[in-house]
């Protein structure tokens, strides 16, 4: 109830003023409350009050001021849309958000180019072992996990999680496929605990029954390769998932909340532009241009009738409807008139500028990025926050499915278990005869189980911050101790995964340099007789050269001279432009003519200081990097 001002009434009762109160969270700003009493001071003040009002005749007594509450709106923004683990609910949601996806040209647009940008071909490392990292490859082969991951960050952004059960074929001892479940089918019921994941309960629609259970060769065949027991999981109207073998990737925004899709925040947006959209779409088949009002009057001289009317009407149609240009010739009194402009009403392209910058804002991205026109060469500051963001979601991806997950799974159902040294032993399936809690905490052991490192050949990371490299080389220079870790850091790796490949790369440098010695040895065999100056074949010879060198241990830059031995520093040709210079009396630099005699003395400086720095021990030259030299 509100009050109002009366003409020659009096302020209101307090018992009206009472009931100002609002019917939402509020905050009364006249009146009193019933039961309470004003304080002394209080009641002293509206006295002084009056009292002014009385002397100065203003007239106050007879004038009521309506003190209106101020009302707090406290329900959600789309309180009519129930967000929930109801499945019926959960798919109407899910149906509009899909929907976002296939027809928002801003939020669709980036989420494929995320899936696109984000995944790229990868390779494991960490794996000392053959046959481990055979039957790593294998598994993930089968689930095709390079091709899965676009797909399931999609299901991720958009629904808000991705769901998917790992298949294994017990005869076979390996993980034939991964069945992705639609998130609008699950129903998530959260644990209260950070570290398990919670109980999800899918319900398959009737027509993945139905076609599993079809007796057709190809069905017949798939359920032969994905087993009896998985068959009958499928055949299920509900079934609960086990945790070991389900992949859940949630989009999560508090520690107990499911999933949340990343167009939670421009749905207001999208809901305002899906109803001037239609909106326009109707208006838009109705009238494309104004409506023409034509006047018909004779001023006297003569009345319009209904045909004149008509007739009037269906003259200016066909000359409408002329593309050459009509002629209309009328008597006097006949005036027209647009009285309604086409387009003249609100239609949703007065809003999209406003709306695309929100949209673009809530999504985190740059219009730029998205039209196309940003490129990692011009756009470094601007976009790092948003490549940031993409490589961050790809870790969580990387951590939650294969480091978390498939990972483990592989490694204890072939027994890969870590011994404290580091060396890879096999002892058999891990997860037989132990209780559920049990094989989960087999498989949150990563310190215990073989798990492989993933190397993506799109990095999404800078080479290094060049000035912060500059400055941990100059405090190591001033003998401030820099961990190695933190220069592996500035340049954008990982020390311990270093480390664990360590192994793989030497086998790798060993292949390589196999590869590289038949090579030489074949453009040896087929080199030209008169001994042409062939730069290609000079090329393969000194990569060739440099890959064996490697392999031997040598690390030296001066390689492939001399038929592949090292030359001593002496007798190295620096080549025409390097000159000797002396310098004169005031310390001016001159020219030497005896350039040899020149050279033999920078040389015998250098390797007088080489030594001084094997002696000191804080050189990476080795024996295998330096020859002796012999003066002539």
């Amino acid at each position: 109830m509100k009050l109002r001002k009366r003409s020659g009434g009096s302020t209101p009762s307090a018992a009206a003023q009472e009931q100002i109160a609002s019917p939402r969270l509020g905050m009364k700003t006249g009146g009193s409350f019933a039961g309470r009493k004003a304080p002394f001071g209080e009641r002293e003040e509206k006295a002084k009050m009056s009292a002014t009002a009385a002397s100065t005749g203003s007239g106050m007594k007879n004038t009521s001021v309506a003190q209106l509450p101020i009302e707090i709106d406290i329900d959600p923004l789309l309180k009519d849309i129930v967000f929930s683990e109801d499945l019926e609910q959960k798919k109407l949601v899910m149906r509009l958000l899909t929907d976002i996806y296939y027809n928002d040209a801003t939020a669709g647009s980036i989420v494929d180019i995320k899936s696109s940008l984000m995944f790229s071909e990868f390779n494991l490392g960490g794996i000392m072992d053959r046959k481990a990292a055979q039957k790593f490859h294998e598994s993930l082969e089968n689930l095709n996990v390079r091709n899965l991951m676009p797909h399931a960050l999609i299901d991720h952004d958009v629904k808000g999680a991705f769901v998917g059960s790992l298949l294994f074929n017990e005869t076979k001892k390996t993980f034939v496929d991964i069945m992705p479940h639609g998130y609008e089918n699950c129903k998530v019921d959260m644990l209260p605990f950070f570290n398990q994941d919670p109980l999800i309960t899918v319900a398959f629609p009737e027509d993945v029954r139905t076609t599993m259970g079809v007796d057709t060769p190809r069905i017949k065949a798939l359920r032969d390769y994905l087993g009896a027991e998985v068959v009958n999981q499928i055949n299920n109207a509900a079934l609960e998932l086990d945790a070991k073998s389900t992949v859940y990737l949630p989009r999560q925004a508090f520690t107990d909340s499911t999933g949340v899709s990343y167009y939670r925040r421009i749905l207001p947006m999208y809901l305002l532009e899906k109803n001037l959209f239609r909106g326009t779409l109707v208006e838009s088949a109705r009238r494309q241009r104004g409506i023409l009002h034509l006047t018909l009057d004779g001023g006297g001289e003569w009345e319009p009738t209904v045909a004149d009317f008509e007739m009037m009407t269906q003259l200016f149609q066909n000359a409408d409807a002329d593309p050459l240009g009509a002629i209309i010739a009328t008597r006097s009194g006949i005036s027209a008139d647009e009285l309604r402009q086409g387009g003249d009403f609100w239609k949703v392209t007065d809003v999209w500028d406003s709306t695309l910058s929100m949209k673009l804002k809530a999504l985190g991205i740059s219009e730029a990025f998205l039209s196309g026109d940003a490129t990692f060469s011009n756009q470094d500051t601007s976009m790092s926050f948003f490549i940031d963001g993409i490589r961050t979601q790809r870790d969580l991806f990387v951590r939650k499915m294969l480091y978390n997950r498939i990972f483990p799974l592989i490694s204890a159902l072939n027994g890969f278990v870590v011994a404290p040294n580091g060396k890879l032993t096999m002892r058999g399936n891990q997860l037989d005869k132990i209780d559920p809690m049990g094989n989960i905490g087999i498989l949150n052991d990563g310190a215990r189980l073989l798990i492989p490192s993933v190397h993506w050949e799109k990095t999404l990371k800078p080479e290094g911050d060049q000035q912060y490299m500059d400055m941990l080389q100059a405090l190591t220079e001033k003998g401030v101790p820099v961990p190695i870790r933190a220069m592996a850091a500035a340049a954008g790796f990982n020390i311990e995964r270093l480390l664990a490949d360590q192994q793989g790369d030497k086998e790798l440098v060993e292949e390589l340099a196999k590869y590289g010695k038949e090579i030489a040895d074949i453009k040896a065999k087929y080199a030209p007789a008169d001994g042409g100056d062939d730069t290609a074949m000079a090329s393969a010879l000194a990569g060739a050269r440099y890959l064996q060198n490697i392999a031997d241990g040598s690390r030296s830059d001066v390689l492939a001279r001399n038929s592949g031995k090292m030359v001593g520093l002496a007798g190295r040709d620096f080549g025409e432009d390097f000159e000797v210079a002396g310098v004169s009396h005031d310390g001016k630099k001159k020219y030497l003519m005896n350039q040899k005699q020149g050279h033999e003395r920078a040389n015998r400086k250098i390797i007088k200081q080489i030594q001084h720095f094997r002696s000191a021990n804080n050189t990476h030259l080795t024996q295998a990097t330096m020859t002796p030299f012999r003066g002539k």
